[in-house]
């Protein structure tokens, strides 16, 4: 079993990021440099190891997630919109909204995001097989539940 990054979905199946779900419970947290040493600009934008950008990621990730299931699903299409104009450079705009599509029941539409996740981690050197295989199943068991029976 390859090793669980800190930004990968987490296994326990919440569709959370292992670092704001059970990362905390497999292994004590690294310590960060505290806030309150940073100056106010640095605190602001990315610090130098860039956990202020990654932790805002996951926080608005994961924020569409938690909407889903409270079933505010406009306002987790609004916010996954977002995901993708904030955020070009990962994955988790298309995930979200391929959710919001499928918590909807629009399968198509959720099948037809998956597919561009896919594409988009096939192409990008900093995504491994869990994802393209995680998405492939994804777009599969979609396509079986709205296949003509």
């Amino acid at each position: 079993m390859s090793k669980i990054n800190r930004n990968d979905p987490c296994p326990c199946g919440s569709n959370k990021k292992y670092k704001r779900c059970c990362q905390s419970k497999d292994r004590p947290a690294k310590p960060l440099k505290p806030a309150s040493n940073m100056s106010k600009g640095q605190r602001k934008s990315s610090n130098p190891w860039g956990f202020i950008q990654e932790d805002r990621l996951a926080d608005d990730s994961n924020n569409v997630v938690d909407l889903i299931h409270e079933g505010r699903l406009d306002e987790a299409e609004s916010s996954a919109q977002k995901l993708l104009l904030d955020y070009p450079e990962v994955h988790d705009g298309l995930e979200r909204l391929a959710m919001v599509y499928e918590a909807r029941g629009d399968k198509g539409r959720a099948i037809e995001m998956y597919q561009r996740a896919l594409e988009f981690t096939s192409n990008n050197d900093n995504y491994d097989e869990a994802f393209t295989s995680y998405y492939r199943e994804k777009i599969a068991t979609l396509k079986r539940e709205t296949a003509p029976a």
